[in-house]
């Protein structure tokens, strides 16, 4: 489930501009999540806020609703090209 819901949200609320170009304007995303993994911190953001409000998750134990919300989280911001080559390290 969280796989799917890392899928489905992992462009969620894209502004339609890269990273670099949100960090060279000074866009508030860029400030808020410190020019790292801007738009993949905004993503997961906006999907565990979306997540929240509709209490899609609201049947499941706390722990449960945490373990699929830290999944997803972990999920889209590996979406983060910048970071590839880390991920690659890590995986191997």
């Amino acid at each position: 489930m969280a796989s799917l819901l890392g899928a489905v949200c992992h462009d969620l609320d894209h502004p339609g501009v890269s990273q670099p170009f949100l960090i060279a304007t000074s866009n508030h995303l860029a400030a808020l999540y410190k020019n790292f993994s801007v738009l993949e911190n905004h993503h997961w953001r906006s999907a565990i806020s979306c997540l929240r409000e509709s209490e899609l998750l609201h049947h499941l134990s706390r722990e449960v609703r945490d373990d699929v919300e830290f999944q997803v989280r972990s999920l889209i911001l590996a979406t983060d090209i910048t970071r590839q080559q880390e991920f690659l390290t890590t995986f191997k």
